[in-house]
This record gives structure tokens, C-alpha cells and sequence, in this order.
């Protein structure tokens, strides 16, 4: 073997030992979960603790989000989701008139049950920290597209500040009319999670209520089949 290929077998073998050190370094790497809204840090174990308590708790769920590999681990975003809470939000509302409520949009238009009456109305719940609540967006966007010539009204409402909600829609379009600085109602629709989808009929009876985005048991997306049906049940 002449000296020019033998350096250059040397030099291939090289690489593939680099390479396959670089990937043993990467496979190594801690995993660690990160709460996407306390940003609290959790390492395995304490992660694996946490998941075998929600497993058992019929109020809670864990939404894993698209991990983040960086210099030194690979962080997975979480979100632990209420889901039980919408049965007494239900017992406590559903069949009842929306309550009074008088709130101004990001451009300053107001809205009160005045503005939305004879009309067909879908609440959204969200947070701008809610992981959830931001993928979900694109759908509700669809849904908005599907309802333009039928006189539906769609309000996002949101316990936040005007300013931290136009930073977030300045990345993330949302097709629904965003309604800051909801806290009050919140507290009367005493709706603890994220997201909470509410449809209200013309004559301003709350019939459709539910929290999340997938219905856990067929993990069907709300926005594409549950929320869908609810308000051709409300145009009727």
C-alpha cells in the first residue's frame, strides 16, 4: 500500500471515529424537562416522578412538546393540561346566558354582551405562555376562513396586557379577535386551564364547552371536528 493511501485510510478511519464519538456525545446527553410556563427544570427521575402522578390523576395531563437539543442537553418543553375542571365548568354554565361582560379589543373596539347579541359566538380561552394554545392557532384560523359569510363572531379572550398579547400575535397571526385584560371573566367562568373553547347561540345560551385541544379519548383535534359541530348546532 503506498504511503499517499495508507494516509489517507488512516485519515478516513479518523473520521469515522469522530463521528462516532460525536454521536455517543450526543446520544449522552441529559435530558432535561422544562415547564413551558414556570420554566421550572426537571432531570429525568423528577420528570418520571411527576408523569407517574399525573398518570393517576384524572384532572391533569402532560403535552410534551418538540425537544431542543443545545450545547450540553436536550431540553423537552412540557405543559401539564387541566382536563377535569370543564365538568364543573359545564354543571355551572352550560344552558345559562353568557355573563355580563364589557371588554375592549387590541385596536380599542369594544365588546359586551350588547355587541354579540343575535349572533353566534365562540370563546377561546387562551394564554400567550400556553404552549397549546399557540399550535393550536393555524386550526382556529381555518375554522374562522370556514365561517365568514355566516355572521359567526370569534373572540379570543386572555387575562394578559394588550402589549404582551401584540408582541405574541406580531409572530403568531391569529384570525379570531383577541380580547385582553379578561381576567374578571375568567374568574366568573372560573375556567382554571388552557385552552377553554365556549360556543354561545343567538339567543346567548352557553351549549358547547371544552378545554384542550385533542378529545383525549379519540385524539381528534377540537378545532377540526368537536368545535366544527358545535356551532353548526348553534346556526340551526
Amino acid at each position: 500500500m503506498s504511503v499517499s493511501i495508507r494516509l489517507l485510510t488512516i485519515s478516513y478511519l479518523a473520521v469515522l471515529v469522530l463521528m462516532s464519538l460525536d454521536c455517543q456525545s450526543q446520544s449522552q446527553k441529559p435530558k432535561v424537562y422544562i415547564d413551558a410556563e414556570t420554566k421550572r427544570r426537571f432531570i429525568q427521575p423528577e420528570f418520571d416522578s411527576l408523569s407517574r402522578i399525573l398518570t393517576v390523576d384524572p384532572d391533569k395531563s402532560i403535552h410534551l412538546h418538540k425537544p431542543q437539543e443545545v450545547t450540553n442537553e436536550i431540553q423537552i418543553p412540557f405543559t401539564v393540561l387541566i382536563i377535569k375542571s370543564v365538568n364543573s365548568v359545564r354543571r355551572n354554565w352550560l344552558g345559562r346566558k353568557m355573563p355580563e361582560f364589557s371588554l375592549q379589543d387590541t385596536i380599542g373596539q369594544m365588546y359586551d354582551n350588547a355587541s354579540i347579541a343575535g349572533k353566534v359566538v365562540v370563546l377561546n380561552l387562551w394564554s400567550t405562555t400556553c404552549s397549546p394554545c399557540i399550535e393550536e392557532i393555524p386550526l382556529l384560523n381555518n375554522l374562522v376562513r370556514s365561517y365568514t359569510t355566516q355572521g359567526v363572531v370569534f373572540l379570543a379572550l386572555t387575562s394578559e396586557t394588550s402589549i404582551k398579547v401584540s408582541e405574541v400575535l406580531s409572530k403568531h397571526a391569529f384570525a379570531y379577535t383577541v380580547l385582553p385584560h379578561a381576567q374578571a371573566l375568567f374568574k366568573t367562568l372560573d375556567a382554571p386551564g388552557y385552552p377553554y373553547h365556549i360556543v354561545i347561540d343567538r339567543e346567548g345560551y352557553l351549549r358547547y364547552i371544552q378545554s384542550g385541544t385533542m378529545n383525549s379519548k379519540t385524539g381528534e383535534k377540537i378545532a377540526e371536528t368537536e368545535l366544527p359541530d358545535a356551532i353548526e348546532q348553534a346556526l340551526k
